[in-house]
């Protein structure tokens, strides 16, 4: 497999050049003392200095999607109108006595309904929000809210390409779940995924999938993300 640079190359989802931003709220104004009892201590596997209440699992302040980005994120709310412990207590399980660290997966490999075997077609895209090598693809393009996934995955680790976001091309066609996605983590869900439960990293590495590398962004978001610091540890993330 050929080597693609990604700790320095960014995969964006070509879907047009926008003049509007996506500006997020991070919860309702009727919080009162909204971080009171989840602000992680500096040097925990959860503290993110640049994320809500400092909280890894909230993801970022103020997310603000601009250029191509802004329909992939389009009627996206982070935390579903919830204060952040609402959030917190709904998907992980949260206790003011102890810190969860991972969110809860949804159940039926969140699938809505049984899915059935499927495949996209060769020569069509798809793209996923996470680790590169991890085991669920959307048909390119679909919103961010519409795939039911936590705010967390948006944070910056080591090797991230923006957002966690990749793009591949089907050059064959290979055993997958196929179906409709759950609404989980506050978000609507509705969009189609497939799920490789052994994840993609053999389908990559024997050229099934041909990761695609997109013109890197060149603006202030761009710039934005380049400042964010890369959370330690292992990729802490659903998808």
């Amino acid at each position: 497999m050929v080597l693609l640079y990604q700790a320095a190359l960014l995969l964006l989802p070509l879907l047009g050049s926008f003049s509007h931003a996506v500006q997020t709220k991070d919860y309702p104004s009727t919080c009162t003392d909204p971080c009171l009892g989840i602000t992680p201590e500096n040097g925990t596997n959860i503290y993110c200095d640049y994320c809500i209440c400092n909280n890894r699992l909230l993801g970022q302040v103020n997310f603000n999607a601009t250029g191509n980005w802004t329909e992939l994120f389009e009627d996206y709310v982070p935390l579903d109108s919830q204060c952040p412990q609402d959030w917190l207590c709904t998907w992980a399980n949260w206790t003011q006595t102890g810190f969860n660290s991972t969110v809860l997966y949804p159940p039926n490999d969140g699938f809505k309904g049984c899915p059935k075997a499927g495949s996209p077609s060769v020569g069509d895209f798809v793209d996923r929000f996470g680790s590169e090598y991890g085991s669920y693809l959307a048909p390119a393009g679909v919103p961010f809210a519409a795939r039911s996934i936590p705010p967390g995955n948006l944070n910056k680790f080591d090797g991230s390409t923006q957002y966690n976001y990749w793009k591949f091309e089907v050059m064959a066609e290979f055993d997958a779940l196929e179906g409709d996605i759950l609404p989980w983590f506050g978000q609507p869900g509705g969009g189609k995924q497939w799920y490789v439960k052994s994840g993609l990293r053999d389908l990559v590495n024997n050229g099934t999938l041909r990761l695609v590398v997109a013109s890197t962004y060149d603006g202030p978001k761009q710039d934005a993300w380049d400042s964010l610091s890369a959370l330690h540890g292992p990729m802490m993330m659903y998808h």
